[in-house]
């Protein structure tokens, strides 16, 4: 007897004999753990931004030293987390934090690395402003 199981898009055909249950939930233990893994990555859209190459992370070093003179705060805020409302960030120090990647660091604002794609400085966001593309990114805050 022929058995067809769907899961997803997947479709697996087995010939149902004694012995082939093994195989067969193999095959779907396998399928699931694969779709468990890309739903489990694709929920969140964290470092999109967090290294960068070095030319674009020293643009955004320049606009928040800018901003660091009048007021010293940047504003973390997270639309596909479902932040309520933008956390702002006094900045005591900010400094470069190199990357594993030759030619790309990061930035950290008081001893803790920063993603420029959640960082607004001035309401607009840095990411956006330095040339990095985003997604699910709002470019201004409201």
């Amino acid at each position: 007897m022929k058995t067809k199981i769907f899961i997803g898009v997947e479709l697996l055909q087995a010939e149902w004999k004694k012995g082939d249950e093994c195989c067969i939930l193999q095959r779907i233990m396998r399928i699931a753990w694969i779709l468990f893994t890309i739903i489990t990555m694709s929920k969140a859209y964290g470092g999109q931004c967090k290294y960068l190459p070095k030319a674009k992370i020293d643009s955004a070093l320049k606009i928040i030293e800018q901003i660091k003179g009048e007021i010293p705060i940047v504003d973390h805020y997270c639309e596909s987390c479902l932040d309520a409302n933008p956390k702002p960030i006094v900045i005591d120090r900010v400094e470069v934090s190199p990357f594993q990647v030759k030619g790309y660091a990061g930035i950290k604002i008081n001893g803790s690395s920063i993603d420029l794609a959640y960082t607004y400085v001035g309401g607009e966001n840095l990411a956006q402003m330095v040339g990095c593309k985003t997604q699910n990114i709002s470019k201004f805050l409201l």
